[in-house]
C-alpha cells in the first residue's frame, strides 16, 4: 500500500486509517466504513508498545540474548600454597583459560573447590571460573595466580587476572557470561574483592589468550580457538562494552598510519615476499578471501601494523611481522584487527 506505482499510487496518497478504508474498503461495496476503522484502530491501540530507538546506535539494540550471571565472591584461603599472595601493582591483562575438563559436574561450584582445596598437584590457581550458571571469584584482583604457564616472573602470572571457562553446559551462555566477565573486570573493576585500591589498567584491548603465555603455545582456552570463537567471544564482549557504556566512544584506537604507509612496501619488500608473508585472509562477515594487495585494506593495515615494529633505521626484516588473526566489526562500523601477537588496531571505516 506504500508503492506510488501500484495502481497509480491511490493507497500510498491516503495519509489517514479513515483515508485509506474509503479507498480500500469504500461504502460503495457495502462496508461499513466506520466500523472497519474502529477494528483497525482496536487492533493498533492493543499492540505492545517499545521504546522509540531513533538515532540510537547499533549497541542499543536487542542484541545480548542473557542477563548477566550471578557473581559470587569466594576468596581462596590465604595460607592456602596456591594463593601466592603476590602483589600486581597495576594488573593489566585479562587472560582467557578453559578448565580442560568435560567430565559430568565439572562446574563452577568444582572447580572452586578444587582451587580451595589447593589447585590439585601443580597447584594452580586463579581469579575467576565463569560458566553457565555464575561466575566466582577466587583471589583478589591485585594478588598473582599460578596459571598462565610462563614462570615466576612472567607477564601472564604477574601482570594478567585469570579466568577459568567451563566447557559443560549450555557454552553459548558460558560465552556471553565470559563476556560480560571480561567486560565487567576492564571497566568496573572495583565492584570485585581487592586488597586495597589502586590503578587499574584493565582494557577490553588487553585480552589475552593463555596459550600467548604459555612457552609451549598450549591450546587454551581450547573450545575456543578449535572452534573458531575468539572473534565471536570478541564481538560479545563489545556488545556488553557497548550497553555499560553507551554513550562512550570504545576502545581507544591505535592512530590511523600515514597514508603513503597504507599504499607502499617497505624498502627491500617486494611484492612476492610481501605476498608470501601476508598469505590470504577471510573475512569473517562473508567469507571474502583476500590475498595481498595495496589497494585493499587487509593488506595495507596488515603493512601498517608490521612497519610500526620495524627498529629505527633498521631494514624491514627485522621487525616483527605477526600474523593477521580476525577482523571485528564494531557497532559504529570499525573494523579492529587483531594479531597472533595480542596487539589491535582499529581502522576507522566512518
Amino acid at each position: 500500500i506504500t508503492s506510488l506505482t501500484y495502481k497509480n499510487g491511490v493507497y500510498a496518497r491516503t495519509t489517514t486509517i479513515a483515508d485509506l478504508v474509503n479507498v480500500y474498503a469504500p461504502s460503495s461495496d457495502n462496508n461499513n466504513v466506520r466500523n472497519y476503522v474502529a477494528t483497525i484502530e482496536g487492533v493498533i491501540a492493543s499492540l505492545p508498545v517499545f521504546p522509540d530507538q531513533t538515532g540510537e546506535s547499533e549497541s542499543a539494540d536487542m542484541s545480548i540474548p542473557v542477563t548477566p550471571p550471578p557473581l559470587r565472591i569466594a576468596i581462596t584461603p590465604y595460607n592456602n600454597a596456591n594463593r601466592p599472595k603476590l602483589v600486581m601493582a597495576s594488573p593489566t591483562y585479562i587472560t582467557v583459560h578453559e578448565v580442560g575438563n568435560t567430565s559430568p559436574g565439572a562446574n563452577e561450584e568444582m572447580h572452586r573447590a578444587f582451587v580451595h582445596n589447593g589447585g590439585g598437584s601443580a597447584g594452580v590457581s586463579f581469579h575467576f571460573v565463569v560458566g553457565p550458571t555464575e561466575a566466582i571469584q577466587l583471589l583478589p584482583l591485585d594478588e598473582a595466580a599460578w596459571h598462565a604457564s610462563d614462570g615466576y616472573n612472567g607477564t601472564g602470572n604477574r601482570d594478567s587476572v585469570a579466568i577459568e571457562t567451563i566447557q559443560i553446559g549450555d557454552f553459548d551462555k558460558t560465552l556471553w557470561h565470559l563476556a560480560w566477565l571480561i567486560n565487567e573486570i576492564a571497566t568496573n573493576p572495583q565492584r570485585f574483592a581487592f586488597n586495597q585500591p589502586r590503578q587499574w589498567d584493565f582494557s577490553i584491548n588487553h585480552i589475552k589468550q593463555h596459550h600467548d603465555w604459555a612457552p609451549d603455545g598450549k591450546n587454551c582456552p581450547q573450545f575456543i580457538r578449535d572452534r573458531g570463537l575468539w572473534p565471536e567471544l570478541m564481538y560479545r564482549v563489545d556488545r556488553w562494552n557497548a550497553v555499560s557504556n553507551p554513550g562512550g566512544s570504545g576502545p581507544e584506537p591505535l592512530p590511523d598510519p600515514e597514508p603513503e604507509a597504507k599504499h607502499h612496501l617497505p624498502a627491500g619488500m617486494t611484492p612476492q615476499l610481501a605476498s608470501r608473508l601476508f598469505g590470504s585472509y577471510v573475512a569473517p562477515w562473508d567469507d571474502t578471501v583476500f590475498a595481498f594487495d595495496l589497494n585493499q585494506a587487509p593488506s595495507q593495515v596488515w603493512l601498517a601494523r608490521g612497519k610500526r615494529s620495524v627498529p629505527k633505521g633498521k631494514d624491514w626484516s627485522e621487525g616483527d611481522w605477526p600474523e593477521l588473526n580476525v577482523v571485528i566489526r564494531r557497532g559504529d562500523g570499525n573494523q579492529v584487527w587483531t594479531w597472533s601477537d595480542g596487539s589491535t588496531y582499529e581502522r576507522k571505516v566512518a
